[in-house]
């Protein structure tokens, strides 16, 4: 083999290896980062969905018990009305809204947009005087506390939803930019594959001609 074609083999041998190295460092430095932030992003997005969907569920929760309270409490009202009857079912009631309510608040704790102990410990305190009074006041009083509560949730609801929105974006543009760069990392180490063969096809090209 002559000097020229031995350094031409010898070029062709460098450049493909500097082309798959490229491919395989470019994979692990470039394309393991940006798989992390991407994985970053969607667990952003699945919390948010998540957190969404389960005040959501507690939210509804308390509007079923809710409307159950009201009509027990107007059925206790009525003059032809089983007093201690309804006072016992009102009381059930009182305690099937506390466990949704309960779960808010330590939703909303958890955010932190609330304090836990001390908000709870009104919400019981308030419970306790309803369930121990069917006068108006207690009753008007713990509803407007379990609807300040059901408020938040819905305030956090609401900004979580618009969370989302630069969330999906950042999401689509990073998948897209990653996507890109994995085809041109995946064309440097074809292309090194490429040139290897083919200096290996040179070599035996020379080697027939001599």
């Amino acid at each position: 083999m002559g000097f020229i074609a031995r350094n031409i083999r010898a070029a062709i041998i460098i450049l493909g290896f500097l082309s798959s190295v490229a491919g395989s460092l470019g994979s692990f430095l470039l394309l393991e980062r940006m798989s992390g932030q991407a994985k970053g992003l969607a667990d952003q997005k699945n919390g948010a969905v998540h957190e969404i969907d389960k005040l959501g569920a507690l939210a509804n929760g308390y509007f079923i018990a809710n409307q159950q309270g009201d009509l027990i409490y107007v059925l206790g009202l009525q003059e032809t009305a089983r007093k201690d009857l309804v006072k016992l079912i009102y009381q059930g009631n009182v305690l099937d809204r506390a466990e949704p309510v309960r779960n808010l608040i330590g939703a909303l704790a958890i955010a932190g947009l609330l304090d836990y102990r001390k908000t709870y410990g009104e919400y019981e305190r308030l419970s306790d005087l309803a369930r121990q009074s069917q006068e108006y006041p207690p009753f008007v009083a713990v509803k407007n506390f379990e609807r300040e509560v059901v408020q938040k949730a819905q305030q956090r609801v609401s900004a979580l939803q618009l969370s989302l929105v630069p969330l999906q974006q950042q999401t689509t543009q990073l998948e897209s930019e990653l996507r890109r760069r994995q085809s041109i990392l995946l064309a440097f180490s074809v292309l090194g594959a490429c040139l290897l063969l083919l200096a290996n096809l040179f070599e035996h090209t020379v080697k027939a001609k001599s």
